[in-house]
C-alpha cells in the first residue's frame, strides 16, 4: 500500500534563536507574525530512551503551510534529533510535517516499507508526533503529526 498525501502541512526549520529568526523572516520576507512558544522541558523518545530537552518554537502560517522554527534551548538529559541536526549541519531545513488521522496506522504502513520512527513525542496534550528516519533517503526528515481529538460532550 502506498501512503498518499495531498499536501505538506508543515515545514520545520532548526534555528539558533527563534525570536531573532522569526523577526528576520518577517522583516526580510513578510512571513509572519510568528507566535513564540517556550515549551519548557519536553520528554522525547530518541535513541531507545527518554530524553529531557528544553525547546522553543515559533509558529506562523504561510497560506496553508505552518512554518515551525525550532530552537534547542538546553539539553537536560540525553539528546534529541534536533540537537544532533544543528550540531552537524547548523541551522536549516529539518523536516516536512504531514497531518495524519491515525498516527500508529501511518507508522505501521511506513514500517512495512522499512522506514522506522527515529524520535517520538507529544506536545502539551495537543498532538502526538513522530520523526521518521528518512534523512539519508530523501535529504530531510518526515514528521507525522496527529492532532488529539477533542471529546464531544454528550447531551444529558
Amino acid at each position: 500500500m502506498v501512503l498518499k498525501f495531498d499536501k505538506i502541512d508543515q515545514i520545520g526549520i532548526i534555528v539558533n534563536d527563534c525570536e531573532a529568526t522569526a523577526k528576520l523572516f518577517q522583516e526580510l520576507f513578510g512571513i509572519g507574525p510568528f507566535q513564540i512558544f517556550d515549551r519548557g522541558i519536553d520528554d522525547f523518545f530518541y535513541l531507545d530512551k527518554w530524553n529531557k530537552i528544553h525547546i522553543k518554537n515559533a509558529l506562523c502560517r504561510l497560506n496553508n503551510i505552518q512554518i515551525e522554527l525550532i530552537e534547542v534551548v538546553e539539553v537536560i538529559e540525553g539528546t534529541c534529533l534536533q540537537k544532533e541536526f544543528i550540531d552537524k549541519h547548523g541551522p536549516g531545513l529539518h523536516h516536512i510535517g504531514i497531518y495524519v488521522d491515525d498516527l500508529e496506522k501511518a507508522v505501521d504502513e511506513v514500517n512495512k516499507k522499512g522506514i522506522n520512527v527515529i524520535q517520538r513525542g507529544a506536545t502539551k496534550g495537543l498532538l502526538n508526533w513522530v520523526y521518521l528516519d528518512t534523512e539519508k533517503l530523501i535529504g530531510l526528515v518526515v514528521e507525522f503529526i496527529e492532532l488529539r481529538k477533542k471529546r464531544k460532550k454528550k447531551n444529558s
